[in-house]
């Protein structure tokens, strides 16, 4: 393992392709620069409006075209980002609903511990895409060993997982051990799952790990992994996804 390049993290690949320069424009007219075009309400997810327009069926007429351009690039996440950065030498615009461009790749702040909205680390290294974290200035890093820790936030605290979690993270393993070694593990697909283990998904993973009498104390590390991992906490993703996600720790 010593030998791996260290993890590029998202957040360090959407440093990069900002200082590439690509302009993304943001609700209310935020971007890099001031466009000199107004933006109109945002549909959100909701595809019918595109569509519509796309089929002739929108009733109110269309706004005059105030921009044209050659490449318009939908959702300024890392994939967009990305594209845009390989075709910076194009006529194009990003185009992002939320306030600040990242997608899942965005961060929040913990008792100053950083994490991850959703999914954290780049982990192809084949060539091509090795060509391109170096085009960011994002080349891997090698490290000495891996490193699985637990941080709580306090200054000084150990992981406490060998600490005051350590009986409610054995129960845990145990647990998810049993169901990896068990015909009703919450594979993938989802279309070849048993019953049992599509009953996983009518549960959140919060009520699933209280049912089986997971200690509470343990509930904050989860919901700072499932945050970091999945996007929500215990409480908002099915125990089907966390399970899946999860498989057996280490």
């Amino acid at each position: 393992m010593s030998s791996q390049p260290a993890m590029v993290t998202r957040r360090e690949a959407i440093a990069g392709l900002a200082s590439l320069g690509a302009v993304t424009i943001l609700p209310g007219g935020g971007a890099a620069q001031e466009p000199p075009y107004l933006l109109g309400e945002w549909t959100g997810d909701s595809f019918a409006p595109m569509h519509a327009i796309r089929d002739g069926l929108a009733r109110a007429p269309l706004p005059p075209t105030e921009r044209r351009v050659e490449i318009a690039v939908i959702g300024g996440g890392l994939a967009g980002l990305a594209v845009a950065s390989l075709l910076q030498d194009r006529d194009l615009i990003v185009l992002e609903r939320e306030s600040e461009p990242g997608g899942v790749a965005k961060s929040k702040r913990w008792r100053d511990v950083d994490y991850a909205l959703g999914s954290a680390y780049i982990i192809d290294l084949a060539e091509n895409f090795g060509r391109f974290y170096e085009t960011l200035g994002l080349a891997p890093r090698k490290v000495s060993a891996p490193v699985d820790t637990a941080l709580t936030g306090v200054a000084g605290e150990g992981d406490p997982r060998d600490g005051e979690w350590r009986s409610a993270y054995d129960d845990l393993k145990a647990l998810l051990r049993r169901l990896r070694d068990s015909p009703d593990f919450p594979g993938m697909p989802i279309s070849q799952a048993s019953a049992p283990a599509l009953a996983l998904d009518r549960l959140s993973l919060l009520d699933f790990l209280r049912g089986e009498h997971i200690d509470a104390e343990l509930f904050r590390f989860l919901d700072a992994f499932c945050l970091s991992a999945l996007g929500a906490p215990a409480a908002e993703i099915s125990a089907y996804a966390g399970v899946n996600f999860r498989g057996c720790p280490a």
